[in-house]
């Protein structure tokens, strides 16, 4: 996932850098997909104004605790709470979800959830499907950091969905389990992606009769451009 996102974020123009906890290998990957720096997790967080935790959940903890000081800033869960070894089963958490339960080891960081229902082998492919963009659920109780997030996702190609507060994050996580079974069960013949769609209801005073509104498809509007490490 971090590598594929980075991929996406270099091609555009955003000033993207790669840490690993062997700083060596994070150097590999950089120059593989272009990234403006590789190295370890705390060289490539230095004065990022966001940074993407695309680890396991296992690795989560000891690598918080490589970034250091994270005060305000904006760091971006793709994680799932998936037991070691499998990408369905999720953990028996010490609270409500992962990104929660991230937000409380990082407590001065502002956290938002995405990316985390899509499979990473659709972010090394075209993002049409059948003329539509798949949508990427974005969750964080700070409102400023999600805006830059859909700005992010925005340009990676997807459609970015405010799904509300980091809570919902409750809802996102077991969604992923549902992407994994759905493309397990396909026998390998196909991936899958989600598409929101919303009823508006149109009409005198905003609101009108059921059916009355146009089929859209549910999004916010992309912020400018920021820079992610």
């Amino acid at each position: 996932m971090g590598l594929a996102l980075a991929r996406r974020l270099v091609a555009a123009g955003h000033d993207v850098r790669l840490g690993s906890r062997d700083p060596e290998r994070g150097c590999e990957r950089a120059a593989k997909v272009g990234a403006a720096f590789g190295g370890s997790c705390a060289a490539a967080a230095v004065d990022a104004e966001a940074i993407i935790l695309a680890v396991p959940w296992h690795s989560v903890p000891r690598t918080l605790d490589t970034l250091g000081d994270l005060e305000n800033v904006i760091l971006v869960d793709t994680t799932n709470p998936f037991v070691e070894g499998s990408a369905t089963d999720l953990c028996e958490l010490p609270g409500p979800s992962g990104a929660e339960l991230i937000q409380e080891m990082a407590r001065d960081a502002r956290v938002v959830k995405a990316w985390n229902h899509l499979y990473a082998g659709l972010l090394r492919r075209s993002v049409d499907i059948d003329g539509s963009k798949p949508t990427i659920f974005i969750a964080g109780d700070d409102s400023e950091a999600k805006e830059l997030v859909a700005g992010l996702v925005f340009d990676t190609g997807y459609e970015p969905a405010d799904a509300g507060e980091l809570s919902s994050a409750r809802y996102l996580e077991p969604l992923a389990a549902l992407m994994t079974t759905l493309d397990r069960n396909s026998g390998g013949d196909a991936i899958h992606a989600l598409k929101l769609l919303r009823r508006e209801r149109l009409g005198a005073g905003g609101r009108g009769r059921e059916g009355d509104g146009a089929l859209v498809a549910a999004g916010i509007e992309p912020p400018p451009a920021a820079s992610a490490a």
